[in-house]
């Protein structure tokens, strides 16, 4: 497994907007064996820490790059729980 970037982005999580490490990994190597199993090459990762409706929160979401990505470039499914800003 190899990093390909690395950065912070500015995202809307829950409503509240904040900042995540987003980070895209590229398999190589026997990893890259059993990442090609599911048709993946690159894992999209955010790894998000705030506070939302009075709680802190931290969680990681992730996508491989052969998930359906919409015109907003997440997943369908992250989507649902935040937006990308520019």
């Amino acid at each position: 497994m190899k990093i390909i970037s690395e950065e912070i982005v500015k995202i809307e999580f829950e409503g509240t907007e904040t900042k995540a490490k987003k980070i895209i990994y590229d398999f190589t190597g026997i990893t890259s064996v059993l990442a090609n199993i599911s048709g993946g090459k690159t894992l999209t990762i955010y790894y998000i820490a705030t506070k939302v409706r009075d709680n802190y929160v931290s969680c990681v979401l992730s996508f491989w790059n052969n998930d359906t990505i919409t015109k907003n470039g997440l997943a369908p499914l992250l989507e649902e729980v935040m937006k990308l800003k520019k």
